[in-house]
């Protein structure tokens, strides 16, 4: 029995230390190059998800990367404030008004954070790292919220018992 333990941690450290186990990619035979796997020089941290909603006339956009890395933050609306028209054929908006362009380099901690006003409806957020040229995009959706709806709002959960409620929440 203790030979089998013996024998079995050798084994185990025999091939932990080869790089067989610890290493995947070079046990595969791939080799550790850049071409393989880029990885970009900025990440987004928040806005987390690729779309938001918020009824915040301001947002928060925050990241990390490689202290300082020039980095362009660009924030687009659609002109005339006007509500956004999706393209049928390619689901996409198109965003033609630039409100918001601003040059800056991460700082010597390796984030950055900036605060952006939006304009109603959706916005696109749109992170360009200036020296490797990575980009992120993000959309944050600006509305307003009326008194008439909250006041409504309000009254459906006076009138709601808990079980109502909870069925409402599993049902959405």
């Amino acid at each position: 029995m203790m030979k089998k333990l013996v024998s079995g941690v050798l084994i185990g450290l025999m091939l932990a230390g080869s790089g067989f186990v610890g290493n995947p990619a070079q046990a595969a035979g791939v080799e550790n190059d850049s071409s393989v796997q880029t990885e970009q020089s900025i990440e987004a941290i928040k806005p987390q998800a690729s779309y938001t909603v918020t009824t915040n006339s301001t947002a928060v956009v925050s990241g990390k990367g490689d202290p300082g890395t020039p980095v362009l933050l660009e924030v687009y609306a659609q002109a005339n404030n006007i509500s956004m028209q999706r393209d049928a054929d390619t689901k996409t908006v198109k965003f033609t008004k630039l409100t918001t362009k601003e040059y800056f380099k991460v700082g010597s901690m390796g984030i950055f954070v900036k605060e952006i006003k939006l304009s109603l409806g959706e916005n696109k957020v749109i992170i360009r790292s200036l020296s490797d040229g990575a980009k992120i995009e993000k959309i944050v959706n600006f509305k307003q919220l009326r008194e008439s709806s909250v006041k409504k709002s309000m009254e459906q959960l006076k009138e709601s018992s808990v079980t109502q409620l909870v069925n409402s929440m599993i049902s959405q």
